[in-house]
């Protein structure tokens, strides 16, 4: 799937990863992705997380990964108390 991050379109796709839940690439590097492990269950408060998480550094690379811990975990509690999930 591709998706549009200010003007920047990433491919958004999974991956195995032993370290990292998810990672995403800087808005400069062609062939951009957004990558979200595979072992996350897609209709988990973790996988929704991650996914913000990830959006989160695409739309706003500068931004410290204290905020965007910080700003990822209060929107997925927002969402998630307001019922957001992935139909599987």
């Amino acid at each position: 799937m591709r998706v549009d991050l200010r003007g920047k379109r990433y491919e958004f796709r999974k991956f195995r990863s032993q370290r990292h839940w998810g990672e995403c690439d800087d808005p400069r590097t062609p062939g951009k992705e957004i990558r979200i492990e595979r072992s996350l269950k897609e209709d988990s408060p973790e996988f929704l997380e991650t996914v913000i998480h990830e959006a989160l550094h695409g739309l706003f690379p500068d931004l410290k990964e204290e905020a965007v811990d910080e700003s990822s975990r209060s929107l997925r509690v927002l969402l998630w108390r307001l019922g957001f999930r992935k139909a599987v």
